[in-house]
């Protein structure tokens, strides 16, 4: 088994627990995204190579992560989604971190 490794040694212990996400979310949404095994190893982002993974393309999107967490100090599945489905258009040089879509909830209000 080849893996490409996304090296984090220059990020924070922190830094690194956000890319992962509350339970590995973020890595999960990562590897289905990529149908590739993902995981974090001794400060560094592995990602299990396949026929059809684009190795460059992983490196932009991890690239594009960790611009969120340095602009938000956060990192949710739907950010990498996003992020993800940017990348597989190639669109992924238009994206700005600070620029993330809003998506808005219905709440439901109590009545007295």
């Amino acid at each position: 088994m080849a893996f490409f490794e996304f090296d984090c040694s220059d990020r924070t212990f922190e830094e690194i627990q956000i890319f992962a996400g509350f339970q590995d979310s973020n890595l999960d949404m990562l590897s289905r995204c990529f149908k590739s095994v993902c995981m974090i190893r001794d400060q560094k982002i592995k990602v299990e190579v396949n026929e059809t993974l684009d190795t460059h393309l992983v490196e932009e999107v991890i690239a594009a992560c960790f611009s969120i967490i340095d602009t938000q100090h956060r990192l949710n599945s739907q950010d990498v989604s996003y992020i993800c489905s940017l990348a597989f258009k190639n669109r992924l040089k238009d994206f700005k971190a600070h620029q993330l879509p809003v998506s808005y909830t219905h709440l439901t209000l109590p009545t007295t």
